[in-house]
């Protein structure tokens, strides 16, 4: 059983708490993954499959020549992909997301029945995945509560939590958008729109001569911001935007790029 795939995480505390933390997230860490990724690539034909890992290689070479920082893609074995309800896919049911403690992610794929293009499908998909590859590589410090004994996360990227595992960025600083902002959202937002652009620059290419239907030209439009037909989450696609505006605000042009980079190198 591996532990951990990469050395991004710090423990603060004793030597004793430290050994604590490690004892705790290796238990975590031992859970079984169904429906892992592993195994939906190998239910796919060759080249839908290619497709995808070409995909995963090509966003880690462009983040190497981008920020010069390592990209660890998650490993296929540690991503669950889960089956559709309705619709599936990023905002689809079930949700996705990425799981710290436990260290792995999911998402669900895009209903075959309801976008018959496999391409469609495996970029929605691997977009998803990306995105949690971002969580993946994103810094974690770990400390004990000592007055109840328990784990909680100190640090995630530029985001800090009191021992109680409450934000110092608060929920609400969103509302007042564009002139604050939670930090989760920011960081989230961010992530959105870089894996966004790169896949979006793919897609347009691989999907110019193929006939798609309402749904599949929305989810398409979706991926690469242009507009929103179906029924996703509204308030998730408007915070997309919002963010955009903050950040051409407040700190102008490529500034995402940026903030980005703090997300891996700001470790207190």
């Amino acid at each position: 059983m591996v532990v951990s795939y990469i050395n991004n995480e710090k423990y603060i505390g004793t030597s004793v708490e430290i050994e604590l933390i490690k004892k705790f997230l290796k238990s975590k860490r031992k859970c079984e993954i169904n429906n892992s990724l592993l195994n939906y690539l190998e239910t796919l034909e060759y080249s839908v499959k290619n497709d995808f890992t070409n995909l995963v290689l090509s966003f880690t070479d462009y983040f190497f020549q981008e920020w010069n920082l390592k990209f660890t893609p998650i490993p296929f074995e540690r991503y669950m992909v889960n089956t559709p309800i309705n619709i599936g896919g990023f905002y689809g049911s079930p949700v996705g997301g990425y799981k710290s403690f436990e260290q792995y992610g999911f998402s669900t794929v895009l209903d075959v029945n309801k976008i018959p293009n496999r391409k469609l499908i495996i970029y929605e998909l691997c977009r998803n995945y990306l995105h949690d590859c971002i969580h993946f590589n994103t810094f974690k410090s770990y400390k004990i509560n000592k007055s109840q004994k328990t784990v909680y996360r100190y640090q995630y990227g530029i985001n800090f939590r009191n021992q109680n595992g409450i934000s110092y960025s608060s929920v609400a600083c969103t509302k007042k958008s564009p002139y604050s902002i939670n930090l989760n959202v920011l960081m989230d937002g961010v992530t959105h729109i870089i894996v966004n652009e790169f896949v979006s620059k793919t897609l347009i290419n691989e999907l110019k001569h193929s006939p798609l239907n309402e749904l599949e030209r929305s989810v398409k439009d979706e991926i690469m911001g242009l507009s929103l037909y179906v029924d996703f989450h509204i308030f998730l696609f408007l915070k997309f935007y919002t963010i955009q505006y903050y950040l051409e605000l407040r700190y102008k042009r490529t500034s995402y790029i940026y903030i980005y980079h703090i997300f891996f190198i700001v470790k207190h």
